[in-house]
């Protein structure tokens, strides 16, 4: 199901391994949305779930930079709208719901950083 490049973008993304290359972010993106693209409902909400969750760690994590945490933030609304657009059931939205307070948390932290 995923590209082999996938995986290593993946990495590379939460792991900040590139900070000065913010392509490699929106490799990754366009990546997922291809794979996605070519997927049934499920495991295309599956993906976007992963990706949100892989962002999300990519933001909280104090070891990456912060420019590279802002760059994160900046395009987290990426698997929140697929997930969204994806969504069928209360349950579905009520993810959706859950995923944008816990990134109204994180970047209220960023902020405080930024200070």
């Amino acid at each position: 199901m995923l590209d082999p490049v996938f995986v290593p973008l993946e990495d590379h993304v939460r792991h900040a391994l590139a900070p000065d290359e913010p392509r490699v972010l929106y490799e990754y993106l366009r990546v997922c949305d291809e794979v996605a693209w070519e997927t049934r409902l499920r495991p295309r909400r599956m993906l976007y779930r992963r990706v949100f969750t892989v962002l999300m760690g990519a933001i909280s994590d104090t070891a990456n930079p912060t420019h590279w945490r802002w760059l994160c933030l900046d395009n987290i609304y990426r698997p929140i709208q697929e997930l969204h657009r994806c969504a069928r059931t209360k349950s579905d939205l009520r993810e959706v719901r859950t995923c944008s307070y816990h990134v109204q948390q994180v970047s209220e932290a960023l902020l405080q950083v930024r200070e």
